[in-house]
């Protein structure tokens, strides 16, 4: 699939070309087991563990990876390198996402070396977009962060087959889902665990409860993205 995402010559590399710096002194490097990634990923920030997160609870994500591009170009009457935060695959499609602060886009050099690798990588042929704090609710990041608890999966293949089959005719509620499969003793955290590894999709437009709605994982008719994709505007609009 990767080579068919990205233009010729420009596929990422699965190990990072940069290692992670903290961008405080005040912050910790954070790690996140990053299932899409299939590794542990250093995060700068918890902004960036929170837009990884997303992707691996996001169906239309397939593919994940770290500081994956260096790239070199002529930018503001100067040469200069830069490596992008993260590229992912959506739907088959390849894409470059900075994840960065409100607060660092608004230094005026910053920002605008940042809108000339936009439109350098553009002109690659690679969509790139700018993630910042306000790209992502703190709603959604709470759901996320209740699903993440059972990351793990706790639950044989069969149960998820089951599942599966009963979600055929149709999305059903949680709830709805454990009274029909009440003699295979279904127990809620298992029906989130399946939710993580996308072994059912669920509904995160509203709080994950027993309420909460799940449907078949059918890999033709994906649900809504949720991890952003911002591309960058002037200054003056932000």
């Amino acid at each position: 699939m990767t080579h068919q995402a990205w233009p010729a010559g420009c596929n990422p590399s699965r190990t990072p070309l940069r290692n992670t710096i903290t961008r405080s002194s005040n912050r910790s490097k954070k790690s996140f087991l990053s299932l899409k990634a299939g590794r542990m990923v250093d995060c700068e920030s918890s902004h960036e563990r929170n837009f990884l997160l997303l992707c691996d609870l996001d169906p239309n994500v397939t593919e994940v990876y770290s500081q994956p591009f260096e790239w070199r170009g002529w930018l503001l009457n100067a040469n200069r390198v830069h490596y992008p935060d993260f590229a992912i695959v959506v739907e088959g499609r390849g894409e470059v996402h900075e994840v960065k602060t409100i607060e660092e886009l608004r230094k005026k050099e910053k920002h605008e070396v940042r809108l000339g690798w936009t439109e350098w990588a553009e002109e690659q042929g690679i969509p790139y977009s700018v993630v910042t704090e306000g790209s992502i609710t703190a709603d959604l990041i709470k759901r996320a962060e209740t699903l993440l608890r059972y990351a793990k999966p706790i639950f044989e293949d069969i149960a998820a087959l089951h599942v599966a089959t009963a979600l055929e005719a149709g999305p059903l509620t949680i709830d709805s889902l454990l009274g029909k499969m009440a003699s295979h003793d279904l127990q809620f955290h298992q029906v989130l665990s399946m939710a993580y590894n996308e072994r059912v999709f669920i509904d995160l437009s509203t709080d994950v409860s027993r309420h909460s709605v799940i449907r078949y994982p059918d890999r033709g008719n994906l649900p809504p993205r949720i991890v952003p994709f911002t591309r960058l505007t002037t200054l003056e609009d932000m």
